[in-house]
């Protein structure tokens, strides 16, 4: 178990407090996780991601933490490597100070910003949504159903 400073006890008791059941913390290892969706129902969520906080020594003096996002649901690698590249420059930004729950707010409010089906339709195979529009204006219609598997179609396609 890695011998934390007592800064980063408190860090961690508090993100405890305010995420639940919601974060996990293997201690062995020093890697605090939670699972990233936008806000709302689980129907209205067009993708998740499991954000990965692994603790070095020395943080948050004098290092950030490492940043990975996993087992990715209805991101595309650009909508992905974007939100790994604004996470880190959250933590770099960050340096000195407690950051954890701040790097979960941020991808979350990420997730909240970019929530909208990517890739085609899985019957007509027309894109549902142009990079950036969440609005649902392209395609043949703009109301979206996702399945569990976060595979999205058009509702007049059903």
């Amino acid at each position: 178990m890695p011998e934390w400073i007592e800064e980063v006890e408190l860090e961690l008791e508090a993100l405890r407090a305010t995420y639940g059941d919601d974060l996990s913390l293997d201690e062995p290892t020093g890697v605090v996780s939670m699972l990233l969706q936008p806000s709302g129902t689980a129907q209205e969520a067009y993708s998740q991601c499991l954000l990965q906080l692994t603790l070095p020594s020395g943080y948050p003096e004098a290092a950030a933490p490492g940043i990975a996002l996993q087992d990715a649901r209805g991101l595309g690698s650009s909508r992905l490597h974007t939100l790994q590249g604004l996470l880190q420059r959250e933590a770099d930004g960050m340096l000195g100070e407690m950051m954890l729950g701040q790097l979960f707010e941020c991808g979350r409010d990420w997730l909240n910003d970019n929530n909208w089906p990517e890739g085609p339709c899985i019957f007509c195979l027309e894109e549902l949504c142009t990079a950036g529009s969440s609005s649902g204006s392209s395609g043949s219609s703009g109301a979206y159903m996702r399945l569990p598997c976060f595979h999205a179609f058009h509702q007049s396609c059903f």
